[in-house]
């Protein structure tokens, strides 16, 4: 599950504690806030889940970072929060078209990588699912292939998609194939969501608690779409808006399919 406003660890805590295996919790780190203004609380909610960290987000920061600016935020928030993220999102949705050029969007991952395998620490790379980028520069696959180092191919821990459809019920991707084509491409990675959502047409955040509630049963209920290095993830982007704190409605939704 994503947390996209980690400041108050007591509630998330409580929220994440109850499920039967131990999870691991997205933290979004907001724009221009210091690292050591999250220590204490990644510090209490690392004591019940995992982290994986995520230190800019595909917008808007990504944009108004500069290669060295955005390689520098990450080398401050891997030695500032060390051992209390288990991973770290060097890169999210990196073949949107909103990170902008696509050649400056691959240098930034690999600094990040850089700095992460300086450390020895694990890696994240999201990239995003749509429809409208099959047949372009912008499909993950083809992306990848054109603007990515053979290090950064070869060395990431986990690949994962972010994927918001605009219906919980309707026809979705095939997955197998999808997730196929990553694992050939990136043979050394574990594959997942790293983002999940339901979107409006019009590219807004549904708020139809029924649909959201199918599709979460839809995918946390996914059967491995490939026979290995599945890990699901999923990482539902609303999390905290929808199960917490944990008498929200969803969080019920979420602790009976994570088991």
């Amino acid at each position: 599950m994503t947390l996209d406003n980690a400041w108050d660890a007591t509630p998330i805590v409580t929220a994440v504690t109850p499920f039967w295996k131990k999870v691991t919790t997205r933290v979004v780190f907001d724009p221009g806030v210091a690292p050591t203004d999250y220590l204490s609380t990644v510090k209490k909610i690392h004591l019940v889940a995992n982290v994986l960290g995520e230190p800019v987000d595909s917008e808007p920061e990504n944009t108004s970072l500069t290669v060295a600016q955005y390689r520098q935020r990450f080398s401050t928030y891997m030695t500032t929060l060390g051992k209390n993220v288990d991973i770290w999102e060097i890169g999210n949705e990196v073949n949107g078209e909103w990170t902008g050029p696509s050649a400056t969007m691959a240098q930034k991952i690999s600094g990040a990588f850089q700095e992460a395998k300086s450390r020895q620490i694990k890696t994240a790379l999201t990239l995003f699912y749509s429809d409208d980028s099959l047949n372009t520069d912008r499909e993950m696959v083809t992306w990848s292939r054109k603007y990515l180092s053979s290090t950064v191919l070869n060395g990431v821990d986990y690949v994962l998609v972010s994927f918001y459809p605009t219906t919980a019920t309707g026809s979705h991707p095939n997955w197998t194939k999808i997730f196929t084509d990553l694992a050939a491409l990136y043979p050394n990675a574990k594959l997942g969501f790293g983002e999940l959502g339901l979107a409006n047409e019009d590219g807004t955040l549904s708020t139809n608690a029924a649909a959201k509630k199918a599709l979460i049963q839809r995918y946390y209920k996914l059967a491995d779409p490939i026979k290995s290095r599945f890990v699901g993830g999923y990482f539902w982007w609303e999390f905290q808006e929808d199960a917490v704190p944990k008498y929200k409605p969803l969080w019920r939704t979420f602790f009976d399919l994570i088991r």
